[in-house]
């Protein structure tokens, strides 16, 4: 299957602990783009589903994306282990292969990461240590804990990530493996992502009250700690950094992450049983938003000069679906209001440029530079073409 290329943005997914604190724009630049495409992608599967385009079910992790994301980045993806949960489309966008690898998973195409042996929720990577869930998320926990002790036997340096909610936090997978976790030194993160709610039990009738779960690590003599994961970005990346690093050199740790959940357990859940005003009181805490605000305040989209766009042009004719014409077309986009596009069909390449208060159209024959038309733009074109450059140059601002 020919997949679309990547915008250059998204060409790097690995993010170092030593770029947090010396590159913070371009690091806050790579997190929020992953973050972006996530909640982005999340949002489309919710309305393709809507419209009866996606069968079963879909899930969100719509207010989870300040977790899974910088943790997919800052992993060896070419050793560790992972099984996301229902949560993180945005760790297994990061994780590997093209984007539309993942998205295939929803629609059943035979492309995905399972072949779609498996359903749109309960998908991953095999071939790279990615598993595929469960509902029961506990189970997932052991799976884990093997493949990374498996990793270690054949003398690879690899880290395991254990991902479940606050709900199956109480479940006995998960305390046997915390247990054979420590009397066994694996390299383990256990990461709790307590959003308050197990599907719609929230945590008043799960726990009694001030229970810190990540305070369950003394029991197995591991380390453990609570981390906001709804603030800033940068700093979540830095405390998951550094966690990560001592899991790989030591012994296993639990995280209590605290997160959001800004839609229902899945597409048909109403959320009628929460409280007046709490889904709001979600809202104000979500961590796009605040990274968003982050990069225009801290001027770290002036970090960003250009943008360099490369890939394929597909258009149909209208009169016949079946008929289609593909072309090459590179794109950029650069301060202060320059932008040139270039398209290249069979029988033309086409030249769109903009520099400030100028415009102008090039035709050149795609074999013979020397033939060549150019013809200049109006004042209506200019404007669209200025204007398509400043959002462009302004899209992390969002």
């Amino acid at each position: 299957m020919a997949l679309p290329d990547l915008p250059s943005f998204l060409a790097t997914r690995a993010l170092g602990t030593d770029e947090i604190g010396k590159q913070p724009a371009e690091a806050l630049l790579r997190i929020y783009g992953w973050m972006q495409l996530s909640r982005s992608a999340d949002n489309r599967i919710l309305e393709l589903f809507r419209q009866g385009l996606i069968k079963g079910t879909v899930t969100g992790g719509q207010g989870n994306e300040a977790l899974c994301v910088p943790l997919a980045l800052l992993a060896d993806k070419s050793l560790d282990v992972v099984s996301f949960t229902h949560r993180d489309l945005g760790g297994h966008l990061v994780w590997s292969g093209h984007p539309c690898d993942q998205l295939n998973q929803y629609l059943a195409n035979a492309a995905s990461p399972t072949r779609a042996r498996e359903g749109n929720i309960h998908h991953g990577d095999p071939a790279n240590r990615s598993l595929p869930m469960i509902s029961h998320l506990g189970a997932m926990v052991s799976n884990v804990a093997g493949a990374t002790d498996s990793q270690r036997r054949f003398g690879r340096p690899a880290v395991g990530f254990a991902l479940f909610g606050d709900g199956g936090s109480s479940t006995g997978d998960i305390h046997e493996t915390l247990n054979l976790a420590s009397l066994l030194s694996l390299p383990v993160l256990f990461v709790i992502q307590n959003n308050r709610y197990a599907y719609s039990t929230p945590l008043a009738e799960q726990f009694a009250n001030g229970t810190e779960l990540w305070r369950r690590a003394a029991g197995y003599g591991i380390e453990g700690f609570a981390l906001d994961a709804t603030g800033d970005v940068l700093e979540t990346a830095r405390v998951l950094g550094d966690a990560i690093a001592r899991v790989r050199a030591t012994r296993p740790m639990l995280i209590e992450a605290h997160t959001l959940r800004l839609r229902g357990h899945a597409a048909y859940d109403t959320c009628d049983y929460l409280a007046p005003g709490e889904n709001e009181g979600f809202l104000s805490r979500d961590a796009l938003p605040k990274a968003r605000a982050r990069l225009g305040s801290e001027a770290a989209i002036g970090e960003v000069k250009s943008i360099h766009f490369v890939g394929t042009l597909v258009t149909t004719d209208p009169a016949d679906p079946s008929k289609q014409q593909r072309a090459a077309i590179d794109i950029v986009f650069q301060k202060n209001d320059q932008q040139r596009i270039t398209t290249t069909y069979y029988q033309v390449i086409e030249t769109t440029s903009l520099d400030g208060y100028d415009a102008w159209q090039r035709k050149q024959h795609p074999t013979d530079p020397t033939t060549w038309q150019q013809t200049l733009q109006g004042a209506e074109q200019i404007k669209r073409l200025r204007a398509n450059t400043w959002e462009s140059l302004a899209f992390f601002r969002g």
